[in-house]
This record gives C-alpha cells, sequence and structure tokens, in this order.
C-alpha cells in the first residue's frame, strides 16, 4: 500500500469535517500568510513607483492590468488548491487561466513599438531595471516553497500540475506587487523581468514537486 492510499485510508476512516476544515483553515490561512509578509516586506525594501497616484487615477490601462494580475493570481492559488481535491479542477478553470494570461500578454504587446527595439533590448540589460525579475524570483520562490509545505500535506497525486499551480499564484502576486513598485512599462521590460521568471519558476516547481510534493 503507498502513502498516499494509507493517507487516504487514514482520513477516510477519521471525521471528514474535521480533517476538511483543519487542511482548508490551513491551506487559505498559510497562502494569506506568506503573502502579507512579502507585501510587508516589499514596502520596506522598495518604495511606490513616483507616478503610482497619478497611474492609479489617469491609466484605465495600469487599472486593467493590475486587475488581471490580481484574477490570474486568485485563480491560481485555487486551481492549486483544487488539483489536491479528486474531479474538483475542470477544464474551465484552464481556459479562465489562459484567457487571462493572453490578456496580459495582449497588454504588454499593445505599448510595442517596432523602432528603436535593439536599443531598447541594451536598456533592459541594467541591472537597476532587472531587479523586477530578480524580486519575483526571489519573493516567489519563499512562496512557492511554503505552499510546497502546506499542499505535501494533502498528499497531492498530480504533483507536476500542483507545483505549477502553486508557481503561477506565487510569481503571480509578486507580478502584481511589482506593478505598484515598477515604473517601466515597455513590452520587452514586461516579457523579460514580470513574465519570464513566472514561466522559469513554474518550470522549476513542475521538476521540484516530484521530489517535494511527494507524500
Amino acid at each position: 500500500m503507498t502513502k498516499t492510499s494509507e493517507f487516504i485510508k487514514k482520513i477516510s476512516t477519521e471525521p471528514v469535517s474535521s480533517a476538511a476544515v483543519t487542511w482548508n483553515f490551513l491551506y487559505w490561512v498559510g497562502w494569506l500568510f506568506i503573502s502579507v509578509l512579502i507585501l510587508a516586506i516589499l514596502i520596506v525594501i522598495a518604495p511606490l513607483r513616483a507616478d503610482f497616484s497619478r497611474s492609479l487615477v489617469q491609466s484605465p490601462q495600469f487599472l486593467g492590468e493590475s486587475f488581471l494580475w490580481l484574477a490570474l493570481t486568485v485563480i491560481s492559488v485555487y486551481m492549486a488548491y483544487l488539483s489536491v481535491l479528486p474531479g474538483r479542477l475542470r477544464s474551465n478553470f484552464f481556459r479562465i487561466l489562459a484567457f487571462l494570461f493572453s490578456s496580459l500578454i495582449a497588454a504588454a504587446l499593445f505599448r510595442l513599438t517596432t523602432f528603436g527595439l535593439s536599443n531598447e533590448l541594451i536598456g533592459e540589460m541594467d541591472f537597476y531595471r532587472g531587479r523586477c525579475g530578480i524580486i519575483i524570483l526571489v519573493s516567489g520562490v519563499v512562496s512557492t516553497s511554503w505552499m510546497f509545505f502546506i499542499l505535501r500535506k494533502a498528499a497531492p497525486t498530480r504533483l507536476a500540475l500542483t507545483g505549477v499551480l502553486s508557481a503561477v499564484s506565487s510569481a503571480a502576486f509578486c507580478a502584481l506587487l511589482m506593478q505598484f513598485i515598477c515604473r517601466y512599462e515597455n513590452t520587452l521590460h514586461i516579457a523579460i523581468w514580470h513574465f519570464l521568471p513566472i514561466f522559469i519558476l513554474s518550470f522549476i516547481s513542475s521538476i521540484a514537486a516530484h521530489r517535494f510534493l511527494r507524500w
């Protein structure tokens, strides 16, 4: 009998409501805790962008993108939760996830200019501009590790999927916070330092999940 089978047998013989409530509480409170912790750390080390107030009032694109990042965070953290519950993660959720990603990519491409693209790429190699990617990666690793710790207690069976969804939710939340910190909005910057860290973290998490999510 595998460990997963033992876990299922164990919770099936215990009061279901008690086991479910305990893990549900741990998952959502744990996610809220790590999110607030990362928010607090970023408030200390990274001030708001200089044009934050103006963007909040006068930029519909800024508001729209912030909403999309928030929606991506919420849907992916909910999907990570559902991924450990047999039969609960439906295909509709993946369509929503794809739509949100596509909308964010479209918003970034909307700013694309064909002139001076090579100079723009050179500018993105600057360490200060690249700090966004570093912050998203480091914060995402911390948050994903914490989510792995919680999700492992539910003995997930779709390890890679759960790992990827955990990474997406963690990195998307960090990217949302970078909306309020980073003043660079050109397409290459968003692609290299905001989107790329999400894909890197997701790829690493899909592999690491087989080691750290196995019960």
